[in-house]
């Protein structure tokens, strides 16, 4: 990372990103943190790739462990567990190919890898299936069955999966899940984990608590925003409970 993440710069990340979807988001954060590069730049990172960075700069805001709760999708269950970032980041790197080349069933296909422009174009409204068939055809650059050019939109179920594994298998931190079992009904399940939103609600969380430490000093001081910011974590801390005796 070319910038070094501070404070001021987690509640301007958040102003910039709260009222946005949670795909410009990630690139608001990785603006912020890396500014040698441009918005489009970062567009065009595969998502395993950006999910990388990502993960490397909530590892330098909040540290390397992280806590996970949920509930069991069938008994409602409440499962709390705790994994750090290398657990989560594949041995293989991620998004390091340009893309991939699959051969399946008389297919010859050539396709990149999927970035953040292909998931804003994805109608959140269709199925897995139908997604997954237009994020494929979305990513072929070139198509030959048996010999001959094809139309992507007219591959079979069963290359269209070939595919999808393909570029699974190329850029691995794009999904990452746990296979879980639930300790009261024994219920098995993988819970894909999404570092864009997890990151996003500790952004969050972090800016709505610093902005309350700001709320009570500036009332009771009558102190700028600036220079209470300007204090660090403890000194604020120490004044705000000398308010509160």
């Amino acid at each position: 990372m070319a910038a070094r993440i501070d404070e001021r710069m987690v509640l301007a990340i958040w102003e910039a990103g709260e009222l946005k979807h949670d795909l410009d988001r990630a690139l608001v954060v990785l603006a912020h943190a890396m500014p040698d590069y441009s918005w489009e730049q970062l567009r065009r990172l595969s998502i395993g790739q950006r999910d990388l960075w990502l993960m490397e700069v909530r590892v330098e805001l909040f540290g390397p462990r992280i806590p996970i709760g949920v509930r069991c999708p069938h008994c409602g269950e409440r499962l709390e567990f705790e994994t750090t970032a290398d657990a989560l980041i594949p041995q293989s790197p991620s998004g390091k190919k340009d893309g991939v080349t699959v051969t399946a069933d008389g297919w010859k296909l050539v396709a990149r890898l999927p970035d953040s422009r292909d998931l804003a174009a994805l109608d959140d409204s269709l199925d897995a299936d139908l997604a997954r068939a237009f994020m494929a055809e979305r990513l072929v650059i070139s198509a030959i069955c048996n010999g001959v050019a094809a139309d992507p939109a007219d591959m079979p179920d069963n290359v269209v999966s070939a595919l999808s594994a393909a570029l699974v298998e190329a850029d691995p931190m794009a999904e990452i899940g746990f296979a879980l079992i639930c300790p009261d009904c024994a219920a098995e399940w993988t819970l894909g984990f999404d570092i864009v939103s997890y990151f996003w609600h500790e952004i969050s969380g972090f800016a709505r608590d610093l902005l309350e430490e700001v709320h009570v000093l500036a009332t009771a001081y009558g102190w700028p925003e600036s220079e209470i910011l300007a204090l660090s974590p403890i000194k604020r801390r120490a004044y705000i409970d000398r308010i509160r005796l």
